[in-house]
């Protein structure tokens, strides 16, 4: 294999831009999907074409039936790599589709390179046809595609006919593979138009790539009885509903008529979601006649979408026992991996208590035993829903060893600033949760002191990046159901910024660098203490991390808006093209000192558990996902423990010098919060 390419001056060179087009049985695409791995599996899955340019040559075509693509074969053998968008799809067509079926040679994941990678590494949309018009390609995604795919790619629903073949529809195959050709010439474009991955960027991106392909072991058993035990519990909230309502509905699932009959039966409430019905269930206990709080709780608990990820991991599992494809990376614009298919990043809180057995309640859900766990542990779908992360096990002779960073924001956001004061506190392995509560209430408050801690914790998360007391308030209210007064909230924000002045200092010299960058094309301008540097370039502002990576702000514009906080005097106000992830929409955004900061304090905690994982790779720790700031590694029973892979992920690199950095780590069969 050639060395992995990083030369912008010639970004074709040692690269073969490919894309497949495919045939099978098994869904990809829909809410179905089965994902690449399986698909690609599948007995029914064939290769219909195979478009591919060398080193930015004119693009060839293999079409289904034709002799094995000889000139592609022999760029591979001089160690070309693939380059595809969302390659890993390329990747596993190849291998477990193209080799055992038409006798192509293997070839490694290290072969593969992605332009989804490098476009969502400049903070673009990582579907191909929305990058391409985000950055304003010439040639973009044909759009026509979706119907020739599903022309082509499904089952036909016509009767007796399987697939539509080629043969019998050419004209719209040779559409099809012109759609396969323009594809290739879009990622052509995206390579033109950014700069590769950096050294660093690929090795993340790499590991990303074999944690997909190592893949996340599911107990299946398991997800058999929790859907088992599921439609059960179902079927028996609905005959008790049924029964206390005299028979006003059928089924708790049927949602408008629910809501009336528990508005006309006292409990006033708007909606019927998840949240409301929390703080219904929290607040109006001895409000309610216990039939009307007995047919909310049914509701509530029957409604749960968590468990759901029973029935989408054995959809998704594929012949090996495991989940493949669950990150994807750099889909945060920081650099943080987001999750696919399983979606390990979301799933539900555990509600029950600590002290529970999670491996004897995953023997009470195989063996579908719904008596003892009410018994036991109360209502059976707020078990399945705790017990969510115990499906993942570890296979026979093998075991995770995790751990997790400890308030890597928040130490990130001090170290930046220069905060010594807050720094010694993580220094001295002191709780800096009850500090800062002890500063609000006024008295000394220990982790005993939960509500007030609590408090202090949600103080030091939220205000390091500029949140006002307003933010503050809601926010509590929002996500914790916490109710506190708006003089509470004023007096919290005014407590933290006067107790670390240097944090709101790098706010306003946060965003002063990155203004002056926009307004100064082409000059640097750094902030937190050196550690930050802004530069505008072609058509990005830049902000380089101190690992050396770069955030990128696509179109940067300063424009002068009146002051929102009132006065006569105008205010810089700097913008610049994203994804708006409320309104779904590419667009214009605004940001400000504090976001800035925010943005570059998690771009450098992903950076550091890239780095600690990368490390523990080194010692064998193969990782096969990663949630938020936890690593989780698969390793035989024999090795390790997790006190070392604490150790490991706390070697930090040199640039993080200073850095007081903690992780806390487990060990198991089964996969835990």
């Amino acid at each position: 294999m050639l060395p992995v390419p990083f030369d912008n001056n010639d970004k074709f060179k040692n690269f073969i831009d490919l894309d497949f087009e495919t045939r099978s049985e098994a869904k990809l695409v829909t809410k179905e999907s089965v994902g690449a791995w399986s698909y690609a599996e599948h007995p029914s899955t064939e290769v219909l074409i195979c478009r591919y340019s060398i080193e930015g040559g004119k693009t060839h075509r293999w079409l289904y039936g034709d002799k094995p693509p000889k000139k592609l074969f022999r760029a591979l053998k001089k160690g070309m790599f693939i380059r595809a968008h969302h390659s890993f799809f390329e990747f596993v067509i190849w291998n477990l589709c193209a080799v055992p079926k038409m006798g192509w040679p293997e070839l490694p994941i290290e072969r593969f390179y992605c332009t989804q990678a490098v476009a969502c590494t400049h903070a673009f949309q990582p579907s191909l046809e929305d990058a391409g018009e985000q950055m304003g390609l010439d040639i973009q995604k044909d759009k026509e595609g979706k119907r020739l795919i599903n022309m082509f790619s499904n089952p036909s629903r016509k009767a007796g006919e399987h697939f539509k073949e080629p043969r019998n529809y050419w004209e719209e195959f040779l559409r099809f593979d012109k759609y396969c050709e323009i594809d290739v010439l879009t990622q052509q474009g995206i390579v033109d138009y950014l700069p590769l991955l950096t050294p660093l960027q690929y090795n993340i991106f790499l590991l990303t790539e074999k944690m997909n392909a190592r893949g996340v072991p599911i107990d299946i058993e398991m997800c058999k009885g929790a859907i088992a035990l599921e439609r059960k519990a179902k079927r028996k909230a609905n005959r008790e509903a049924r029964k206390l309502t005299n028979r006003a509905f059928e089924k708790l699932s049927q949602r408008e008529a629910v809501l009336d009959w528990l508005n006309d039966n006292g409990c006033n409430i708007p909606n019927m979601q998840a949240k409301t019905l929390e703080r219904a269930l929290k607040n109006m206990r001895e409000k309610l006649d216990p039939d009307v709080y007995r047919v909310l709780e049914l509701r509530a608990s029957t409604t749960k979408t968590s468990t759901a990820k029973y029935p989408a991991a054995l959809q998704r599992v594929s012949s090996d026992g495991r989940v493949h494809e669950t990150l994807a990376y750099h889909i945060a614009k920081t650099g943080r991996w987001g999750g696919r298919g399983l979606q390990t990043h979301n799933f539900a809180r555990p509600t029950l208590p600590k002290w529970v057995d999670y491996e004897y309640i995953a023997e009470l859900i195989i063996k579908q035993d719904s008596d003892t766990i009410e018994m036991l542990y109360g209502d059976v779908m707020n078990v399945l829903s705790s017990a969510l992360r115990t499906m993942i096990k570890a296979p026979e002779g093998q075991k995770f060893i995790a751990a997790d960073y400890a308030q890597i924001e928040a130490r990130l956001v001090f170290w930046f600033a220069d905060e010594q004061k807050a720094l010694n506190i993580f220094r001295r392995k002191e709780d800096i949760y009850c500090d800062m509560a002890g500063d609000i209430y006024q008295k000394k408050v220990t982790k005993a002191d939960e509500m007030e801690r609590f408090i202090g914790k949600q103080t030091v998360l939220g205000l390091g990046f500029q949140m006002g007391a307003a933010k503050f308030k809601s926010q509590l209210y929002d996500q914790f159901d916490v109710t506190i007064t708006k003089h509470f909230a004023e007096a919290a924000v005014k407590l933290y910024r006067t107790k670390y002045k240097k944090v709101k200092a790098l706010w306003g010299e946060t965003q002063k660098a990155a203004i002056n960058a926009v307004l100064f094309p082409g000059k640097r301008f750094t902030c937190a203490k050196g550690k930050i540097t802004y530069k505008v370039e072609e058509d990005f502002l830049y902000c380089r991390l101190p690992s050396g990576r770069k955030l990128a702000y696509h179109l940067p514009k300063v424009k002068e808006v009146p002051n929102p906080w009132g006065g006569d005097m105008m205010i810089s106000q700097l913008s610049f093209m994203g994804f708006d992830s409320y309104t779904r929409k590419w667009k214009r955004q605004t940001t400000y000192g504090g976001s800035l900061v925010e943005n570059y304090v998690q771009a450098a905690s992903a950076d550091i558990t890239g780095h600690g994982m990368l490390e523990g790779e080194k010692e064998g720790y193969e990782a096969i996902f990663t949630v938020h700031d936890e690593s989780i590694s698969l390793v035989p029973e024999d090795f390790g423990s997790y006190q070392e892979y604490e150790e490991i992920l706390c070697r930090l690199p040199d640039w993080a010098e200073g850095l007081p950095v903690a992780a806390e780590g487990w060990e198991g069969k089964r996969y835990r919060k």
